[in-house]
This record gives C-alpha cells, sequence and structure tokens, in this order.
C-alpha cells in the first residue's frame, strides 16, 4: 500500500515578474515541478567502501541532525 505523504515547497521572499523587470505580472514568482522520485535512502556501508563528504558525492545520505557537544 502506497504512503501518503504532503510535500510543501516554501520560497523565501517571492518576487513577480513585474518586480524584477519581466513583464507586468504582479503574481509571485514559483516553481515548475516536472518530476519528483522518492525512494529509500540506501545508508549501508560496505566493507572497504570509501565515502568522501564532498558536494556532488552523494554522501550526504549518511549525515544525520547529530548533537553539537561543548
Amino acid at each position: 500500500m502506497p504512503a501518503e505523504i504532503d510535500l510543501s515547497f516554501v520560497i523565501e521572499e517571492p518576487k513577480s515578474p513585474a518586480e524584477v523587470g519581466w513583464s507586468a505580472d504582479e503574481l509571485p514568482l514559483g516553481i515548475l515541478l516536472r518530476a519528483v522520485a522518492l525512494q529509500k535512502v540506501d545508508r549501508f556501508v560496505r566493507a572497504g567502501e570509501r565515502i568522501v563528504f564532498t558536494e556532488g558525492s552523494s554522501a550526504e545520505r549518511f549525515l544525520g541532525e547529530g548533537v553539537v557537544v561543548a
């Protein structure tokens, strides 16, 4: 049975086309979604697997909220 998901996108301080000089349209700009794919995140680390935390490496799947210890 598929799970029900409530997905919201919030655009902070949306501008209208008029505000950015594109047209006289005063409606706030939004976003166009062509597709959304949801999948289970693989957080399994295999023996000998190297994890590199750099932009675009997809290693963010191993990051959690964490706790700051002073």
